[in-house]
């Protein structure tokens, strides 16, 4: 099992999970995966990416997540290279524009 530990503190994000559950992150956590994502996402492997985008639009509809704090985070799309995981960021974004017509 690998972890990545942020900033030192003692938090472990888990690595390349197999297995579907719903996670959400206090606020400081949620904006040192961002800062991550932004500065080096290649730490993370796809699918995790792809797993931190989706538990990002999660919580953020369900009001665990600020869209203040969740829009910085998807900034890293940009860069990104995969496909699936543009492909996810965009099915996502096409949710917000749904709701707001």
């Amino acid at each position: 099992m690998r972890f990545l530990q942020l900033k030192g503190k003692g938090t472990n994000f888990r690595r390349s999970l197999t297995w579907s559950l719903q996670v959400t992150y206090d606020q400081k956590l949620w904006r040192a995966l961002s800062k991550q994502l932004r500065q080096d996402p290649s730490v993370f492997t796809t699918k995790d990416r792809m797993s931190i985008l989706h538990h990002a639009f999660v919580s953020a509809r369900a009001g665990y997540l600020s869209y203040a704090d969740l829009f910085p985070m998807i900034d890293f799309v940009k860069i990104e290279t995969e496909y699936t995981v543009v492909s996810a960021a965009l099915s996502s974004l096409g949710y917000i524009e749904n709701i707001l017509k």
